[in-house]
């Protein structure tokens, strides 16, 4: 008897002793959750100071490793192989915890970073870009290694500064083929299904660029541990109204169970002043549903380089 009630213990005991022995959420590194508009960011890395940037809002400065990785490189690059440059400018990355950071929509999950455009010396770098005052050997060398260099979703810009962007690259030489498809959406064709550009037009975009990084290895984190994430508190699921229809058989118990909620939180929910109902009642449950893209596959686009010369 007493050798069956130690195996029963020892297996009782054994979930909390699998759960303990778990790596900490923060030795992971930076987490992405969810989408862009909707989600957080869970030990965050913030983007250091530099030689070859400025920090222009030191509270939303904040990312995935791979984010900072990536805009680093391309400030040096930058910077190396055009003498001279001035420093980056750059601008909200996101909070240290992630979520809504005004006035943004989105930037809530250390993928996104606003980089301005280079200027021209006596430019307001906060006022709309104007042709004759952006810097455009500058600012393509930044975009393109962007787009060349590094994973991204893509890059919003005013229609009217891409116009200006465009033409320019074309008076380098670009491949004309190469530039369309990253401007211009592409229809689909023969079969061949359509692409969407990767420089994107966004209103208000006139002074700065948004770059939306992919950062694979912080996403599939954010989906890999989502459900720990919501038991241990580091993320609140939003909540949702379900309907359930009563049927023939139904108790508040049973309904309670399967939603995963208690009886007096289905009496308080629809206001019932007792357990009993009745078949074709409709009950209004809320239930807690994953933060929105939370669970969704990560993919690293394919880039898209430029033909071989």
């Amino acid at each position: 008897m007493a050798l069956v009630l130690g195996v029963w213990l020892a297996l009782q005991a054994w979930p909390c002793a699998a759960r303990a022995r778990e790596p900490s959420i923060r030795s992971y590194g930076p987490i992405s959750v969810g989408r862009p508009n909707a989600g957080f960011l869970i030990g965050g890395q913030r983007m250091p100071r530099g030689k070859d940037w400025v920090l222009t809002q030191p509270a939303h400065t904040y990312a995935t490793s791979e984010t900072i990785e990536q805009l680093t490189h391309c400030f040096r690059r930058v910077r190396s192989e055009l003498p001279g440059a001035p420093k980056v400018r750059l601008g909200s990355l996101s909070a240290r915890g992630g979520g809504k950071i005004a006035p943004h929509d989105s930037h809530r999950t250390g993928r996104d970073a606003d980089v301005s455009f280079f200027r021209q010396p006596g430019a307001r770098w906060g006022e709309p870009a104007t042709e004759q005052d952006i810097d455009l050997p500058l600012t393509w060398a930044l975009l393109r290694c962007f787009l060349t260099d590094t994973d991204v979703d893509f890059v919003l810009i005013d229609s009217a500064v891409q116009a200006w962007l465009e033409g320019y690259a074309r008076s380098l030489g670009e491949p004309p083929a190469w530039l369309s498809g990253l401007f211009h959406d592409l229809p689909a064709s023969a079969g061949v299904p359509g692409k969407r550009a990767l420089v994107r037009h966004a209103p208000g975009h006139v002074a700065h660029m948004h770059v939306r990084f992919v950062s694979p290895k912080a996403r599939r984190l954010g989906v890999q541990l989502y459900d720990r994430l919501v038991r241990e508190g580091y993320v609140r699921s939003p909540r949702a109204g379900r309907r359930h229809r009563v049927v023939r058989g139904d108790t508040l118990g049973h309904i309670a169970r399967r939603y995963h909620v208690s009886v007096a939180t289905l009496q308080k929910q629809n206001g019932l002043r007792e357990s009993r109902i009745r078949p074709g009642q409709t009950l209004i449950i809320e239930v807690a549903v994953p933060v929105p893209g939370a669970k969704d596959a990560v993919q690293i686009p394919v880039r898209r380089l430029p033909p071989p010369s």
